[in-house]
């Protein structure tokens, strides 16, 4: 299991490397507690579920799609992205995957509404197969549907007619076919 799913109240996979909290965990006896980075877990899961040919052929080369990303937005050659662009290329990316409007990730990243507009609008030409995957799992959850999962789980996901509410199960809607390729 990993973090993501193992730890609610304490986010262990987001905190840095030396973060004194990190060492106060220790395995019990007879077991061990292991840290595998599984490198662009959540991009390969939307390259299954929604069938995008771009990042298959990005993960195909070996090429690093926050990266790959980075550069055609920012119309710079691969190695020439700076660490500052795969960031807001990977954080742009992930909002994109769950659900994370133009306001916060304009708000998290310190841009403009109008950068994070743009950056949302050049993504989704980059990936159009996510929007649409994205758009037939919301018509899914609007007519009571089942989302179904790669492996063939289901799950039924009910509006409640709160728009802050709705929001959360649309974004867990999403959510749940990404992570469900992800954990199996």
């Amino acid at each position: 299991w990993s973090s993501d799913v193992c730890s609610s109240d304490l986010p262990l996979h987001n905190m840095k490397k030396d973060n004194v909290l990190r060492s106060i965990f220790e395995a019990e006896p007879g077991h061990v507690l292991t840290e595998i980075d599984q490198s662009h877990f959540e991009v390969r899961g939307i390259t299954a579920v929604a069938d995008v040919s771009a990042l298959r052929r990005i993960f195909v080369r070996g090429l690093d799609p926050y990266k790959d990303t980075a550069a055609k937005l920012y119309r710079v050659r691969y190695e020439d992205v700076t660490p500052a662009m795969r960031k807001l290329c990977k954080t742009g990316f992930l909002a994109s995957l769950y659900g994370i409007g133009p306001s916060s990730f304009a708000i998290k990243c310190e841009i403009t509404l109008d950068e994070a507009k743009r950056f949302f609008k050049q993504f989704n030409k980059l990936f159009p197969e996510i929007a649409e995957w994205q758009a037939g799992v919301m018509r899914k959850v609007e007519s009571g549907q089942p989302v179904v999962t790669l492996s063939g789980r289901t799950r039924v996901f009910q509006l409640t007619g709160d728009d802050g509410k709705d929001a959360h199960v649309c974004n867990a809607a999403i959510n749940y076919p990404i992570q469900s390729v992800c954990s199996d």
